[in-house]
């Protein structure tokens, strides 16, 4: 009896092993700035012009892309868009070396104003937006 249990236990344990290591983000690119705020950040009711990126938005450098599966992570936030100074493909790997990423591209000048040194490799999105009724939300999440 004793056996079949511990058994039991070791299978369950490792069924909840594969599926968390399966419970990852999952990471897309391949889409201009503009469509990931038009198709992803923004819902209904509000008009966007003005977009810009300032990095890398081809492979195998890309800065910008579209994250899906966040509930079986700790962001809060189930899929977005997701920025990163590297390379954003690598993320969903948990031993990616995320910062050794080094394009060799501008940082920028009001972070190094505040800083003590030059940054590097930036990626910035902005774009105007103009909501249809007197109320906004928004969900961001800073992740390292």
């Amino acid at each position: 009896m004793k056996h079949t249990f511990l058994k039991t236990v070791i299978i369950l344990f490792s069924i909840l092993i594969v599926n968390k290591l399966n419970a990852q983000l999952v990471v897309n690119t391949g889409q201009t700035p503009t469509q990931y705020v038009q198709n992803v950040l923004v819902g209904g009711g509000v008009l966007v012009n003005n977009v810009t990126f300032v990095g890398s938005t081809s492979g195998p450098n890309w800065q910008i892309g579209e994250f899906s599966n966040g509930s079986t992570s700790n962001l809060g936030i189930n899929n977005g868009v997701v920025i990163s100074s590297g390379n954003v493909t690598v993320i969903p790997n948990a031993s990616s070396q995320q910062l050794d990423y080094d394009y060799g591209a501008n940082g920028d000048a009001d972070l190094n104003q505040l800083g003590a040194g030059t940054t590097q490799d930036a990626a910035i999105l902005e774009f105007d937006f103009q909501p249809l009724s007197n109320t906004i939300n928004f969900k961001y999440v800073f992740a390292s």
